[in-house]
Formats: C-alpha cells, structure tokens, sequence
C-alpha cells in the first residue's frame, strides 16, 4: 500500500470515531434525519374531552293560555218551585170560581146555626133566602143578575138550590123581606144538605152532598 492510500484511510477511520452523537429535539443517540417533526409532538396542554354540562337547565314558565278567562258562574238564588193550589176535594169535579170559599162545596164540619124559621136576609138587607115546602130560594133586591138576564115580565135576581142551582125568576115579593131574622157574618146555617153562609163578599149557599151551589151579591152572580 501506497503512502498516500494509507494516509486517507487512517482519515477516513479518524473521522468515524470522533464524530459525536447528534442532538434533535432534546433526544439523544437518533440521526437528524430520524427525528419527529414538531407537528407530531403532543401539545403541552391537551383541551379536555367535552363530556354533559353540569349545569341544570333552567326550564321557562309556560306561558297562560291564550283563552280569556273563564267567568266565575255566580250561583243562582235556590228558587222555590211552584206551589200547586190547594185542591177543595170538591165532589162532581167542581172546580170553584175564583174569590169563592174553598169550603162551599164540602160538608160542613164546623159550628152551624139553626135555619131561622122560615126565611132569613143578610145583615145588609139586600138579600135573604126563603124555605118553601122544601125548596131553598135566595133572591137579592139589588143585583147585577137582574140587569143581565131578562125573562119575559119576570125578574131574575136568584137561584133556588136543589141538587144544583137555577137562575130563578119571580114576579112577587120574596118571604125574607118581611122576616126580621138575619144570619149574621161568618155564621153558617144547615137545612138538610144545604148550607149557607154571609161575608162582606155576598150571600153563598151550596149542596153538602153534590158539592153545587152559588153566589149572589149586587155586583156577581156565579153558580158551580
């Protein structure tokens, strides 16, 4: 061997055992070439994984609904039904005409008085009633029935009382207005089956069996 090829092999030898190792990014014992890029080294502070929130949703209040509000229904006073009227029990079906006593159709239960003789008038005078071989007549001297009904040249101012009452028409002058005896107000009198009674309103007699009868004053005349 030549001295010029052995004085480069010893360079050559030289040089490999005096190289010292290289330093990339803090690590030993790795080429240059061999070591990580920057963009591939973790970062420092890695952001933490989104996990659920902690904090509780606030829920808002619903909202009052559209609707007007409803109207508070104010009660109703209790009302009373109607009160039926009282029935009479009046036999027949007889349905009494209004301002008539509920009880001139009935029996009578109450105190009486003895028919007075023969004949009897109302302490006003204006009216009164005879008893004629069993025949109950009661007329009055002033009266409405006259004026309303006319037969013939007789003059209707009365009933007489049976089983039911007539219109009756006369052309004499009844018993009771030569009798001094007057039923007085409020008192009954019973003949048989036939009562009758005074008050401020007329004369009122009926049948206690068949429940007909009448009334009689100067302004009506009614008969049931």
């Amino acid at each position: 061997m030549s001295a010029a090829l052995l004085a480069a092999v010893l360079v050559l030898a030289g040089c490999g055992s005096a190289a010292s190792p290289v330093k990339t990014g803090g690590l030993t014992g790795l080429p240059a070439s061999q070591a990580p890029s920057p963009e591939a080294e973790p970062s420092a502070q890695e952001e933490p994984i989104a996990g659920p929130t902690q904090q509780a949703t606030q829920v808002a209040p619903e909202s009052p609904t559209s609707q007007p509000a409803a109207t508070p229904v104010q009660e109703q006073p209790a009302t009373k039904p109607p009160q039926e009227q009282p029935q009479s029990g009046c036999p027949n079906g007889i349905a009494l005409p209004d301002g008539v006593d509920p009880s001139a159709c009935l029996p009578v239960t109450g105190a009486t008085v003895p028919f007075p003789g023969e004949a009897f008038k109302t302490p006003s005078g204006n009216a009164g009633c005879d008893l004629w071989e069993g025949q109950l007549t009661c007329t009055a001297m002033e009266t409405v029935m006259a004026d309303e009904i006319k037969d013939g040249y007789t003059r209707c101012d009365g009933y007489t009382l049976g089983d039911a009452a007539e219109v009756y028409c006369h052309g004499d002058a009844p018993m009771w207005m030569s009798t001094s005896a007057t039923l007085q107000y409020g008192q009954v009198t019973l003949i048989d089956d036939r009562a009758c009674t005074v008050s401020e309103s007329g004369l009122t007699c009926w049948n206690t069996v068949t429940g007909h009868g009448f009334l009689l004053s100067r302004t009506r005349y009614l008969n049931w």
